[in-house]
């Protein structure tokens, strides 16, 4: 009985704290919310501390959305309290990420958990709205909501025939 009461006052605790923080914050992005991750298949590699999930795989952490054929997410474990942690996931295969005002698709993607960085790479296009862009690496700051897109010298996709970021900016019709 004592244990469900405990138990009740950390997660209402728990709650409220999340609740606080969140509404306090500038940026929405918050790495203390969970990630919730399905796919078709699920290996892990216990001594690596590796999970690699393969087939549709989605991945959500509050409204961050990663879609890719397959994810290695590489974990953590704190040996005070059994807890385990997402450090940094790996993504291959028909890469798509998106938030509540943007989406970018590419060939592979990297989301370092506890920097709040994404690096998409290999024919990459984001887009905002009716705005496009392309080029070959795309890193999204998702604490600061600084995106940086970079071409390449030598052209390596399809997407940037002559290596350098493109963009489509479409203005808003005035009457």
């Amino acid at each position: 009985m004592i244990k469900n009461i405990f138990i009740f006052f950390f997660l209402l605790f728990n709650f409220i704290f999340l609740f606080l923080s969140s509404s306090h914050s500038s940026s929405k992005y918050d790495k203390n919310h969970p990630i919730e991750i399905t796919a078709d298949s699920l290996e892990v590699l216990q001594n690596e501390r590796i999970a690699i999930f393969k087939g549709s795989v989605d991945a959500s952490q509050g409204e961050i959305l990663l879609k890719a054929d397959m994810l290695k997410v590489h974990y953590s474990s704190s040996n005070k309290d059994d807890s385990q942690s997402v450090s940094k996931i790996l993504a291959e295969g028909n890469v798509f990420f998106s938030t509540n005002s943007e989406t970018a698709k590419s060939n592979k993607g990297e989301y370092n958990v506890d920097l709040g960085l994404i690096t998409l790479t290999g024919s990459v296009k984001l887009t905002q709205g009716k705005n496009i862009l392309k080029g070959t690496m795309l890193k999204i700051d998702l604490k600061t909501g600084k995106n940086t897109m970079i071409g390449e010298s030598k052209p390596i996709s399809e997407t940037t025939k002559d290596g350098r970021v493109k963009g489509l900016f479409v203005p808003n019709k005035r009457k």
